[in-house]
């Protein structure tokens, strides 16, 4: 696996605010999780699946992410029926929770959400594993028929046992429900129309920013790199590794340059024409394909081989 996956699928615990505007919009994926899953790391078990999430542009909200002050059941419940996915994290804990046992119920009956189970130790399900009365037994009978294709099978060790191979599976997974989504952290809305656009502005500041990349060798260098596998498999000799990472780097970089096109568009509209200019100059510097950006890296690793060459020689002298 390159080093931009291995970046992309660090297990990060550190908590983080919702990583969209709650006020304006809901996110793609929501979380269900125990915090005393694994002795109590549920919380962090939990923001490591999230961060992954974000790293590949999907927004998404769990109860922690709750503003002190709120309410989180009306948050929760309130963000949970606008969420595509659902991420269920289970846990032997997770049914032993009242509130994750009604979270997951409400996943399960509402009809628009894909459910993606994970697991860091299976919850028992066997029996009346919620009571024996018939509202438990009903809600058992439930979850037991759609808590189903669990990642990874339970014969496969936890999620945790083989973090990147999991990850890249649920990503794979998302993107199998989801087959219209951006997974690549690429920027939305008004900086990727421009990027299909390619016209120039008329006020000078250059709206036709996009003209340098094509979006289409972009999308196709990010597949590679999203599904490393099949891309590593292929690899015959040492070169070809060595381009997926520099075909990850390109993506990574990419993702930058986009930020800068929103970045000039907001300029524009503010009517700062300056600004807007040093971002376009910014933006033209940068490599319109894979095969420039591959020429620079090459010329740069040969520039320091040749002034390390250079150094050692003075050396021995």
């Amino acid at each position: 696996m390159s080093d931009y996956l291995k970046k992309k699928f660090e297990f990060n615990t550190i908590p983080f605010d919702a990583d969209f505007d709650i006020t304006k919009e809901f996110p793609l994926i929501i979380i269900s999780y125990a915090t005393k899953s694994n002795n109590g790391e549920g919380k962090e078990i939990m923001f490591a699946i999230a961060h992954v999430l974000n790293r590949f542009g999907f927004t998404s909200f769990n109860g922690y992410q709750v503003k002190a002050g709120q309410n989180w059941q009306k948050e929760w419940y309130g963000i949970m029926p606008q969420a595509k996915i659902a991420i269920i994290i289970l846990s032997p804990e997770y049914f032993e929770s009242e509130a994750c046992r009604k979270e997951c119920l409400e996943l399960i009956m509402n009809n628009t959400i894909k459910l993606i189970p994970i697991q860091f130790g299976m919850p028992n399900m066997k029996g009346y594993f919620l009571g024996d009365d018939v509202e438990q037994i009903k809600a058992a009978n439930i979850l037991k028929q759609r808590i189903l294709n669990v990642l990874p099978p339970p014969d496969q060790g936890s999620f945790k046992d083989n973090w990147e191979k999991n990850c890249q599976a649920m990503i794979n997974r998302i993107k199998e429900l989801l087959p219209d989504t951006v997974t690549c952290t690429l920027e939305a809305g008004q900086a990727e129309e421009q990027l299909c656009a390619g016209t120039d502005g008329d006020d000078g500041s250059g709206g036709g920013v996009i003209s340098i990349i094509n979006p289409q060798v972009v999308e196709q260098s990010a597949n590679s790199i999203l599904n490393p596998i099949e891309q590593l498999a292929k690899a015959s000799d040492e070169d070809d590794l060595e381009r997926c990472v520099r075909l990850g780097d390109w993506v990574e970089e990419y993702e930058k340059i986009l930020k800068l096109v929103k970045a000039k568009e907001a300029a524009k509209e503010k009517k700062n024409f300056k600004l807007a200019k040093t971002l376009k100059a910014k933006i033209d510097a940068f490599p319109k394909t894979i095969e420039e950006f591959e020429k620079l890296q090459l010329e740069e690793a040969a520039e320091v081989a040749r002034v390390k060459a250079e150094e050692e020689a003075a050396e021995v002298a």
